[in-house]
C-alpha cells in the first residue's frame, strides 16, 4: 500500500444511556491482500482499545513510530 488513503477510521457515538459504541469501519473500494487487511484492522482496534477501554481521547500515541510497531 503506497500513499495515503483513508483504509480505515475507529470512531464511537454515545447512545441515550450514556454509553459509548466503537465503530470500525473498513474501506470496501480497495483490493485488499490479507496481510494488509489484517494490518489495518489491527491498527484501527489499537484506537478502539486505546479510546473506548483506556478512555484516552484522541489517542494515546497517535501515528509516531512508537504506535506503529
Amino acid at each position: 500500500m503506497k500513499g495515503y488513503s483513508l483504509l480505515g477510521r475507529h470512531t464511537y457515538s454515545v447512545a441515550k444511556d450514556s454509553k459509548k459504541i466503537g465503530h470500525i469501519w473498513i474501506a470496501y473500494n480497495v483490493d485488499w491482500n490479507e496481510e494488509d487487511l489484517c494490518e489495518v484492522v489491527i491498527h484501527e482496534m489499537v484506537h478502539h482499545y486505546v479510546q473506548m477501554i483506556k478512555g484516552h481521547k484522541g489517542g494515546l500515541l497517535g501515528h509516531n513510530r512508537k504506535f506503529k510497531t
